[in-house]
């Protein structure tokens, strides 16, 4: 039997070629759509993980400055484009070791303002680390406009906002202040934020207000809660200058209708004041509120202590025990000077205050230390044991900080708090300057001989401009940078 044989013609060879090459770009494109889906899968998953993992720990020392463009013509323009400016402490290859100053992230201003173009920003910033193995977050308490300053010049606003180990942020708490910008820079009405605690660790916030009858200004601690956070020991607002003695039945912020009972009298009226606390370590009954207030020549102290239960409202604790204004040269001596700023800060049980006093002509930076006994330290002049200036500046200083904050380099598992940095404003160049306070004696970068106090280190101006004035510093530690 004889069989068929076939052939094909050039043209159908060419169509079977075509044919079988389509066919096979069909295979790599399929290849291809699968490695694309399983890319897409690995980058969907890493997002997934990036975006609900923790940031890594790298603690880091922190200078915030509050910076205005002043316009006293005209009191709507006199905060104009006032602003906040971050320094962080992780530059290795520069004294001090501050990178330059950048703008601060996170929550700074009030969204609720309608042309936030044209009114300030923020002129007020607090922050403190609650130090939570595994879920570090940052309180950030910010001063900003009120809805009521779109149409009237009255009406701060304060801010409570969080910033969890993922680094997202919540708003807690807000309240207006109900205070002119009649008054000028407003420093008294910005809210403080102060850490206590080591393994039950707690954050405290002093802000501005009114008294309960509206009648006179004052301050009052307020305990800064985390979202969703339920205090294992309630702690009503209280106001740490008139106490409970314009108590109204049913109003803000204690809304009882009667006053806590024990009742508390305050220190007595100074408006808004510097604040700090001591504890040591978890023990309650060591914690203590710090009030200081400069007048003249003068620096006025004043406490909050005995902190324990209330009958009314029950399962409460407050400071059932407020003493009186005293001159504080009754502890450390007096013939300072005119007193120009002070800070206050709380390390452990010990409270730590620097002033600028000036005298003669001259501006010098003053270190004093209350301890858990009551006795204090006898001032150190911080310029001569720095060696910076042993016999003061004649160049003006206007404002101070101090602030708790690890060593340059620090493990996450160090202390937090085993460093002092000072931190100072010369107004005629804009310069900000930080002094820092180790532990023991060591030779710093730049130095000679040993010593607890740094030479002084500018930090670079970076975005800040030359346009600005300086109206505020701050010192802070975080687990992170804001930037995260």
């Amino acid at each position: 039997m004889t069989g068929k044989v076939y052939s094909l013609t050039l043209s159908q060879l060419f169509f079977l070629f075509q044919f079988l090459t389509i066919l096979k770009i069909f295979k790599i494109m399929k290849l291809i759509h699968h490695f694309y889906s399983l890319l897409a899968l690995v980058m969907f998953t890493a997002l997934f993980f990036a975006c609900n993992s923790n940031i890594e720990v790298k603690p880091v020392c922190t200078v915030q400055i509050e910076v205005s463009k002043m316009d006293t013509s005209n009191w709507n323009n006199w905060r104009l484009n006032s602003r906040i400016f971050i320094a962080d402490r992780d530059d290795p290859n520069v004294g001090g070791h501050f990178s330059p100053f950048r703008a601060g992230r996170g929550p700074l201003s009030n969204p609720a303002i309608a042309n936030p173009a044209v009114i300030p920003d923020c002129y007020g910033i607090s922050e403190a680390w609650l130090r939570i193995p595994g879920n570090h977050k940052i309180h950030r308490a910010i001063l900003t406009d009120g809805i009521a300053r779109n149409s009237n010049p009255s009406g701060d606003e304060w801010q409570l906002h969080v910033q969890d180990a993922k680094g997202v942020w919540q708003r807690t708490l807000s309240e207006e202040t109900s205070i002119s910008r009649e008054t000028k820079y407003p420093d008294y009405a910005k809210p403080q934020l102060m850490s206590i605690g080591e393994n039950d660790p707690h954050i405290f916030v002093a802000v501005s207000g009114m008294t309960e009858n509206g009648v006179h200004r004052t301050t009052w601690l307020l305990e800064s809660l985390s979202p969703g956070a339920s205090p294992s020991i309630h702690f009503p607002p209280q106001d740490l200058l008139y106490g409970d003695d314009f108590f109204v039945p049913h109003s803000a912020p204690l809304v009882g209708a009667s006053p806590p009972n024990p009742t508390v009298s305050g220190a007595g009226g100074q408006g808004f004041v510097n604040c700090a606390m001591t504890q040591l370590g978890d023990d309650i009954s060591t914690r203590q509120v710090h009030l200081l207030a400069k007048g003249g020549t003068s620096i006025s102290y004043a406490t909050a202590s005995d902190f324990g239960p209330t009958i009314n409202p029950s399962n409460a604790n407050r400071f059932r025990n407020v003493s009186r204004w005293v001159d504080l040269s009754n502890f450390i001596g007096g013939n300072f000077g005119e007193i120009i700023d002070l800070a206050a800060v709380g390390q452990g049980n010990a409270l730590i205050v620097v002033f600028i006093a000036k005298k003669d002509g001259k501006y010098k930076i003053w270190l004093t230390a209350r301890f858990s006994s009551g006795s204090w330290r006898a001032p150190v002049d911080v310029f001569a044991a720095s060696g910076d200036a042993p016999n003061g500046t004649v160049q003006e200083i206007n404002k101070i900080a101090i602030g708790t904050c690890p060593r340059f380099g620090a493990d996450p598992t160090e202390n937090p708090k085993s460093e002092l940095l000072i931190a100072f404003v010369f107004p005629s160049n804009g310069g900000v300057f930080t002094i820092s306070q180790a532990s023991t004696p060591q030779v710093w970068e730049g130095g000679n001989n040993p010593s607890y106090y740094s030479p002084w280190r500018i930090i670079r101006n970076g975005a800040v401009g030359t346009n600005f004035i300086i109206m505020g510093v701050h010192v802070s530690s975080r687990p992170f940078s804001d930037t995260k």
